[in-house]
């Protein structure tokens, strides 16, 4: 029973018939007296209790109960008073005020949904299904910096390389940023862990002729061995990544202006598009696929609908290396086989980085991409003189 001089007609409806949230009332016993902890809002039961908080402080908080009676809400709330005393209440987002790590992940997923790439998202989700794992029932302000350093000794121990688990934490660190800016924490436990140092694999470089051999393969054995010749000649010759280059249109193909445009839909890493300068190769190859065309708009269409790009041929690669006997080539080997021979080109860092989509001006070019031939090497190794330069006058 409700005390009606708590609410009054037409209480959550506002001077303009905007809907406001509902009170919450005292529930009365069949005296009319107000029965201690025990309220309303709408048509659910709420225990008043003083709860202990994740920080350590005592708080009064509202509960959810799932009583749908009077006596049911009664019996319910004795029992949670019960396990308050034992200690056995297990506080949740509702109880604490500070979620658990594990509902705030689902949060930040959420509210990232439309910003990240399907692909990140997916890395994203499995790197924290691990967090949530190690620190389940753990809430947000309760992940200590000892905490999160234990998780990472431990993942490193179960054969985690040092880029995984470093990636790994970035990914806890920007769930407790959101949680900064949404007032859930103060700090992030996160911050101010170094990284772990570890030296990344050198990739080798696969020769024109390796490349040659598995296109010729693919076509030979493959049905769809044209398309997937096609697509890792194209990436070999501008370095788009594979995903971008699955989403390239005809009409980002301009032949009078001799430029590709790759990332028209803004769907790339840095969600920016970019400009790749036909070179002698990829003008031939664009118009080779070019008299192949279909009536799609994609340089890649599905085989059902003309109107939807691929969405993937890896196992139309794996298939070809099988065939072929190249089984350590993947398609990132195109980007790099790319960037490679731009570097042993000759052409300039920060060109190659615009064409590549990096934006710090080809700092990375020259730290990870600058794995150069040993032919090339002793080859500019000879360029080498030791006697001064002779300078016109």
């Amino acid at each position: 029973m409700l005390n009606k001089n708590e609410l009054p007609f037409g209480a959550g409806v506002g001077a303009e018939g905007a809907e406001k949230p509902r009170p919450y009332v005292r529930v009365l016993d069949g005296r009319h007296q107000p029965v201690r902890g025990l309220w309303m809002r709408g048509d659910r039961y709420y225990a008043r209790l003083t709860v202990l908080l994740a920080s350590g402080a005592k708080s009064e908080r509202r509960i959810s109960l799932k009583a749908a009676t009077l006596t049911e809400a009664k019996t319910e709330m004795a029992t949670l008073v019960l396990r308050r005393g034992n200690n056995s209440l297990q506080l949740s987002q509702s109880l604490a005020g500070t979620p658990l790590l594990s509902e705030h992940v689902e949060t930040y997923i959420a509210a990232h949904l439309h910003l990240k790439r399907l692909t990140t998202q997916k890395s994203e989700r499995q790197h924290l299904t691990r967090h949530c794992e190690y620190f389940a029932g753990v809430p947000l302000n309760r992940v200590t910096k000892s905490g999160v350093l234990a998780f990472r000794a431990s993942k490193l121990a179960d054969g985690w390389s040092g880029r995984t688990a470093n990636l790994s934490l970035i990914v806890l660190r920007n769930v407790f940023r959101h949680a900064i800016d949404t007032g859930l924490v103060a700090t992030s436990p996160v911050d101010g862990i170094r990284p772990v140092r570890h030296v990344a694999k050198k990739r080798s470089l696969v020769t024109p002729a390796m490349f040659e051999t598995l296109c010729a393969t693919a076509v030979e054995h493959l049905n769809n061995g044209q398309i997937l010749s096609d697509y890792i000649k194209l990436m070999c010759f501008c370095g788009a990544r594979r995903s971008e280059t699955l989403r390239l249109k005809w009409s980002d193909v301009d032949f009078a202006q001799s430029q590709l445009v790759i990332g028209s839909d803004g769907m790339t890493k840095n969600h920016s598009s970019r400009v790749v300068d036909f070179n002698t190769h990829l003008r031939s190859h664009l118009l080779a696929m070019q008299s192949r065309r279909t009536d799609s708009e994609y340089l890649f269409p599905t085989v059902r609908s003309a109107c939807r790009p691929l969405n993937t041929l890896v196992e139309s690669l794996k298939l070809a290396r099988k065939k072929s006997g190249l089984q350590t080539i993947c398609f990132h080997d195109c980007r790099h086989h790319f960037i490679s021979f731009c570097v042993m080109s000759g052409i300039d860092f920060m060109t190659i980085a615009k064409w590549a989509g990096h934006q710090d001006g080809g700092v990375l070019i020259g730290r990870v991409y600058g794995h150069l031939s040993d032919t090339h090497a002793k080859a500019q190794a000879k360029k080498v003189v030791f006697q001064p330069a002779l300078v016109a006058a």
